[in-house]
């Protein structure tokens, strides 16, 4: 019961941050069409054209891009996660990376693996942002897809890290230059598995690809 309490404050305390984070962009993203007046004001067309080319647009395209992308997630019936990955993914668009997400069919997921997988999918795709967000292809892609007796969440982000698998999980481990309890991620992703025995995760690195496979038992 502790546990879940934890990881249930874990949540809610990611999609307050991730909240925050949005809240910025909007503001961020007022203050730049107000700042267009002033070359209005002035009659400055070739200002105007180049602030909107430099400012505007690159935001502009973010914003289309999100409702484009993450609206496949709707075909995921549980509140929970369907929030946590739409956050995620809407702050790796604001980093400019691109999407690539497959949904074939909807998805239900029973509420004993929630708590856990949610915790495991923020951790997933925060490392996916990071890793991707320093590479040249800047790609993250979520493919959800049903099997027989399973759920399949696998998470593939474009990647310049070419460590060991078993050096990356090592507890306190981080490939940050300076970091402060940011190499938990891949052991904290181990011991949340452990503590669920229909969860099952696998990792891989290939090709410049780095991808975080979840297995969830359905029968």
């Amino acid at each position: 019961m502790e546990q879940r309490i934890q990881l249930q404050q874990d949540y809610i305390r990611d999609i307050e941050k991730n909240y925050q984070e949005l809240r910025e962009f909007k503001h961020d993203y007022q203050n730049l069409l107000f700042s267009m007046n002033s070359y209005i004001s002035e009659g400055d067309l070739e200002g105007l054209k180049n602030y909107y080319d430099q400012n505007i647009l690159p935001t502009r395209e973010i914003m289309n891009l999100s409702p484009a992308n993450l609206s496949l997630l709707d075909k995921i019936n549980v509140p929970e996660i369907r929030s946590v990955l739409s956050l995620k993914l809407m702050m790796a668009i604001e980093k400019g990376i691109s999407l690539q997400i497959t949904i074939p069919e909807e998805v239900k997921i029973d509420s004993k693996h929630t708590v856990n997988l949610v915790r495991i999918l923020g951790i997933v795709l925060d490392n996916a942002t990071e890793g991707a967000a320093v590479t040249k292809k800047k790609k993250i892609e979520l493919l959800i897809l049903k099997k027989k007796n399973s759920l399949v969440i696998r998470v593939v982000n474009t990647t310049i890290n070419t460590l060991p698998l078993n050096q990356l999980k090592q507890k306190g481990f981080s490939t940050k230059s300076n970091p402060k309890n940011e190499g938990l991620g891949l052991h904290i992703l181990d011991e949340l598995a452990k503590t669920n025995p229909y969860l099952l995760i696998e990792t891989s690195i290939e090709n410049q690809r780095f991808s975080q496979t979840i297995y969830i038992q359905t029968h």
